[in-house]
């Protein structure tokens, strides 16, 4: 895994430290990624916010095609002509 972020997150008057990560298991992924300015105006310590924007492959979810039945609008019909016809097939 890898750290991203490199520049200071957190301010004080006296120093400033990293306090923030983003870690990513393939640093190629990453498209732009860096510290935002401050998000509060305080004087004497302020935290400034991360972002990143990846690159993601987005996978497509396989798809099928089904048929419902609607038994109370007639079609309890067909479902016992399907099962029957089955029902013969087996014993002969």
């Amino acid at each position: 895994m890898s750290q991203i972020i490199r520049d200071s997150t957190h301010y004080t008057e006296n120093s400033q430290s990293l306090i923030d990560i983003f870690l990513v298991t393939s640093p190629d992924d990453v498209i732009d990624c860096g510290v935002g300015e401050p998000f509060l105006d305080q004087n004497e310590s302020f935290h400034c916010q991360i972002y990143c924007i990846l690159h993601l492959n987005r996978t497509t979810a396989s798809t099928f095609r089904r048929e419902v039945w609607k038994f109370f609008q007639g079609y309890s019909l067909r479902l016992f002509e399907i099962v029957f016809l089955h029902f013969l097939a087996l014993l002969f």
